[in-house]
């Protein structure tokens, strides 16, 4: 079982990360052809994972991800080990004038399997035209301090505690001419 490194006492609990792990280990034990495959052995894992408080809220091209039944959370699975590790690392070297625009991560497993993170409003929950004011906030805040993120797009951007925050960071954040 992997170790989970975690920067709140919340959340998740014990049980539900013994339980995660159990469940991933079972998947990722059987043979793969690909992420495809893979990820939709994940899905058809929801029933599992609404038994210990997630249901299934969105899928990317490497990750699916569910938020926590009292909607405070979201869970990160990592198809192909790497969108999580970046974010997670990337996190860590968030400078401190950078952090209250993007979302860092509050738990994660040390294979980077699957990270927990708080949830946003997103374009599911608001109107299109606010989301696309949030992603020019974001890239203006940004270019202000001399960064930048190519992948701020409204899929990635969201509304978390009256702020404008960015919670996929894709696999490029950084200091502009570095």
């Amino acid at each position: 079982m992997s170790v989970v490194y975690t920067t709140s006492e919340i959340f998740p609990s014990t049980e539900q990360v013994l339980a995660i792990n159990q469940l991933l280990a079972q998947i990722l034990k059987k043979e793969c052809k690909n992420w495809c495959a893979r990820q939709t052995e994940v899905k058809e894992a929801n029933s599992d994972l609404e038994k210990i408080g997630f249901k299934y809220l969105d899928s990317g091209l490497h990750r699916v991800c569910y938020v926590s039944s009292d909607n405070r959370f979201v869970l990160k699975i990592d198809l192909v080990s790497t969108q999580n590790k970046y974010e997670i690392e990337a996190s860590q070297r968030i400078p401190k004038i950078l952090q209250s625009v993007v979302l860092l991560p509050i738990a994660f497993s040390s294979d980077f399997l699957w990270l927990v993170m708080p949830k946003a409003k997103t374009d599911k929950d608001l109107p299109i035209e606010k989301i696309h004011k949030l992603e020019d906030e974001i890239c203006k805040f940004l270019s202000e301090n001399g960064y930048f993120c190519e992948d701020v797009h409204h899929g990635n951007v969201g509304l978390f505690e009256d702020r404008a925050v960015i919670f996929d960071y894709g696999f490029n954040i950084g200091k502009r001419g570095e």
